[in-house]
């Protein structure tokens, strides 16, 4: 197996955060079919936790984009 792109690694983030605000959409709309308002303390545990995860993400994503950088400045370097 070889190691994911950084482009990969970017589309797999960005699906786990789709699927993130999916669940917060989820648990609106079910509670909001049972005739309930929403559970104002589940849906700001999943909004924090939405928030954390992009948090996160957007660190590796910048980790990768500094690597990348540093890979083609290398590459560069090589060929002049």
């Amino acid at each position: 197996m070889t190691d994911p792109s950084a482009k990969d690694v970017v589309d797999y983030l960005a699906s786990k955060i789709w699927w993130l605000t999916v669940k917060y959409q989820n648990e609106v709309q079910k509670q909001l079919y049972l005739g309930q308002g929403p559970d104002i303390g589940e849906l700001k545990r999943l909004h924090s936790n939405i928030l954390q995860k992009i948090h996160a993400y957007r660190l590796v994503i910048r980790a990768i984009d500094s690597a990348t950088t540093k890979e083609t400045v290398k590459e560069m370097d090589k060929t002049s």
